[in-house]
């Protein structure tokens, strides 16, 4: 009989199960598990379909970060490495390659947040831990928290570090990026019978 063939298009989904955050039984105060080799969104608790974002895509220091809906661009995409301080990480985003940074190195609340390039300044360390509601806090190393201004979720919306509160203005989600790839593959059958019990 004909050799008959048939092209099938295979999704093949690339994801390291390390990467799933785990929570703890008494979450509280507790660390996420962090694969440092893996990208993130940083969501907010306040709209989850908003995130941490890179104004404009730039690469310039100083470059603002803010809220933005999600839109899979490198401007949002931020991974996590660990310092030489206990507890704390550098957060470096995937676009620029630089890090989230605390303007000026200033401890005072309502000090912007922006991004630079990594010095290994106070400025610079972040430490996350989880809150009672399961949600996540980013913490600077000078105590003060990473927050939304004012509470906003409109895009745009700028971020700076403020005194804790416990409201979700200092909460967020972290997700992973998974990373897709499509791949065509030409499968051969001898007889129609193979080919209906591959279907």
């Amino acid at each position: 009989m004909k050799t008959m063939k048939r092209t099938l298009c295979l999704l093949l989904v690339i994801a390291s199960m390390a990467s799933l955050l785990v929570f703890p039984a008494s979450a509280a105060s507790a660390s996420p598990i962090i694969d440092e080799g893996d990208y993130y969104y940083i969501a907010s608790a306040l709209d989850t379909n908003k995130v941490l974002d890179v104004k404009n895509g730039s690469k310039r220091n100083g470059a603002n970060i803010q809220l933005y809906k999600k839109n899979g661009t490198n401007a949002q995409l931020f991974r996590f490495v660990k310092s030489s301080h206990d507890g704390y990480y550098y957060i470096i985003n995937k676009g620029s390659g630089k890090v989230i940074d605390v303007q000026n190195g200033s401890t005072a609340s309502g000090t912007n947040v922006q991004q630079y390039q990594r010095n290994n300044t106070q400025a610079q360390r972040w430490k996350l831990q989880y809150a009672a509601d399961g949600n996540i806090t980013i913490q600077a190393q000078c105590g003060k928290y990473l927050d939304v201004k004012n509470a906003e979720t409109k895009n745009g919306t700028n971020f700076w570090i403020y005194t804790g509160n416990g409201t979700k203005a200092q909460k967020f989600v972290l997700i992973p990026y998974i990373s897709r790839t499509y791949k065509t593959v030409e499968l051969e059958f001898h007889d129609l019978q193979s080919w209906m019990d591959a279907v």
